[in-house]
């Protein structure tokens, strides 16, 4: 898998394929949950890549990692924490929320102060990335007021246009 070009005296042992992968991509994560603004789980990750993109395949994978440590949850779930907020995640409700309306500072404030872990927000642009094209397609700012889109597995309701309606909207969250 590499190549060192230099020794390192305290690196003896070799590893397999299988262990530098769980090294890398499970055991040392560097995976960030926007919305604690914390180090996450790779589950926490491709749980809320699942929701926002809405393809089954990260949904699938951070499933499978969850289930594979049910019996570690059981055993010490003061250990197990981040997974036990994945699950809570994956478990749902879940909401995508979708803010049009620039940088209305206020409204984008509304939504960092608020505790709300099981959420995904997106913001809408006329270039959006591929993989967020299904949630962001048809969301738009109402004017020149922010506007927010409150969605449950990409069903929305009504857009929540201009601050007064965006703080009720999210007070309606649970």
């Amino acid at each position: 898998l590499t190549d060192d070009s230099l020794s390192c005296a305290r690196r003896g042992r070799r590893r397999t394929l299988s262990e530098l992968a769980a090294a890398a991509l499970i055991r040392y994560p560097r995976y960030w949950d926007p919305a604690s603004g914390l180090a996450c789980p790779a589950e926490t990750a491709l749980a809320r890549l699942g929701k926002l993109t809405g393809k089954a395949s990260y949904a699938d994978a951070a499933k499978g990692a969850m289930e594979a440590a049910v019996g570690l949850m059981k055993q010490a779930p003061t250990a197990m924490g981040q997974m036990l907020l994945a699950v809570d995640f994956q478990l749902g409700p879940t909401y995508e929320l979708v803010f049009a309306g620039g940088t209305d500072e206020a409204a984008l404030a509304q939504l960092r102060r608020r505790f709300l872990p099981n959420k995904v927000l997106a913001g809408a642009s006329e270039a959006p990335s591929a993989l967020l094209r299904d949630l962001l397609a048809g969301k738009s700012s109402a004017g020149a007021e922010p506007t927010l889109y409150v969605c449950e597995g990409f069903t929305c309701h009504a857009p929540a246009v201009g601050g007064e309606a965006i703080a009720k909207a999210l007070d309606g969250l649970k």
